[in-house]
């Protein structure tokens, strides 16, 4: 899955970094190519935490990062009209699905 990112970190990590700059497009293109196909990614916690993926994916102005993020604002947009249950820690969804929205 990742390629290996070798080497030392620069002196001056993460500006200017050759292993920084590496280990970045790998992630990237480990998030762009991994997203599930209603636009959120697999993983510990849930779908919640693919805030943090799109946040990562905001760092990043290619064309296949803002698909992904266009994709994950389009799950939150269909996942938060539903009333929200009384039980458990649903409000989790509303909350990433808030933070997402508002900085979309």
């Amino acid at each position: 899955m990742w390629e290996r990112s070798t080497g030392r970190f620069s002196p001056t990590f993460s500006d200017s970094c050759p292993k920084s700059t590496l280990i970045l497009a790998e992630l990237l293109t480990y998030l762009q190519t991994s997203q599930l196909n209603d636009g959120t990614w697999e993983g510990q916690g849930g779908h919640e935490n693919s805030i943090f993926v799109w946040l990562a994916l905001l760092a990043d102005s290619s064309t296949a990062s803002i698909t992904a993020a266009d994709n994950l604002a389009a799950y939150y947009d269909n996942q938060t009209n539903a009333a929200i249950p009384q039980h458990g820690l649903h409000h989790w969804k509303y909350f990433t699905a808030a933070i997402h929205l508002s900085e979309y």
